[in-house]
C-alpha cells in the first residue's frame, strides 16, 4: 500500500534540484558503500545496533526486534531531528528520507520528523530504486558518444581532462572517481577509495 508521504524517485530527484534535503536512514557502513549522491546520513541504527536488531528478527521475529529497535532509538530522536533541521537550513522544501527498500527505518524517521513540525516524505522503493535507475541508465546506453583516452602514467592525460572540463565539455575522470593516481602512485595520501557502487552512482 502507497502512502500519502511516499514520493517516487524522480520526484524526490526534482524535489532536491529546488533544494530539498535527502536523507539516508541506512547505518554509517551501508551508507558508506554506497549512497544518492549529495544526501546526509542519519542513520536509525549505529552498525553494532544493525546487526543486533537483525538477529534478533531471525532468532525471535519481528515483534522482539521491533522492540529492541525502538529502546535503542528512543533516545536520540531530538538528535537526529535537529541533525536534519541544521542540514535543511533555511530551506522551505520538505526532507526526503530512505532506506534500503524504503521499509521500517525510513518510515520511522519520516514520523519523527514531521511530529517535530518538519515536513517529511519517504522515497519509494528506498536506495534500491535509485539502484535499479542507476542499472536501467546503463542498460538502455543513452548517453551519446564515448571517447576513451589512455596512455601511459605521467603523460599529462589528467591535464587534458581537466583542461576539456574547462572547456565545457562533459568529462568523466575515472582515476578521480575512484582516488586513484594511476598505476605509479596508485591511493597513496588520498582519501579511501570508493567501492564499485559508490563509483557508478556519480558517472
Amino acid at each position: 500500500m502507497i502512502e500519502q508521504n511516499d514520493i517516487d524517485l524522480q520526484q524526490a530527484l526534482s524535489l532536491r534540484e529546488k533544494g530539498a534535503v535527502l536523507v539516508d536512514a541506512r547505518s554509517p557502513a551501508e551508507y558508506a558503500e554506497t549512497t544518492i549522491p549529495g544526501v546526509i546520513n542519519v542513520p536509525l541504527f549505529d552498525n553494532a545496533e544493525r546487526a543486533r536488531v537483525g538477529t534478533l528478527y531471525k532468532e525471535q521475529g519481528p515483534a522482539s526486534a521491533r522492540l529492541l529497535g525502538v529502546d535503542l532509538i528512543a533516545p536520540r530522536i531530538p538528535q537526529m531531528v535537529r541533525a536534519v533541521l541544521d542540514a535543511r537550513g533555511e530551506s522551505r522544501q520538505p526532507v526526503v528520507v530512505f532506506c534500503w527498500r524504503g521499509g521500517m527505518r525510513s518510515r520511522a524517521l519520516v514520523s519523527f520528523l514531521n511530529l517535530a513540525g518538519v515536513p517529511t516524505l519517504q522515497l519509494r522503493g528506498g536506495h534500491k530504486a535509485f539502484r535499479a535507475a542507476v542499472r536501467d541508465f546503463f542498460d538502455q546506453g543513452r548517453w551519446g558518444r564515448l571517447l576513451v583516452l589512455r596512455g601511459l602514467t605521467g603523460v599529462g592525460k589528467t591535464r587534458l581532462l581537466k583542461r576539456l572540463a574547462g572547456e565545457g565539455y562533459p568529462v568523466l575522470d575515472l582515476e578521480e572517481l575512484a582516488n586513484h593516481r594511476g598505476s605509479a602512485f596508485g591511493s597513496v595520501g588520498l582519501a579511501p577509495q570508493p567501492g564499485q557502487k559508490l563509483s557508478l552512482i556519480h558517472i
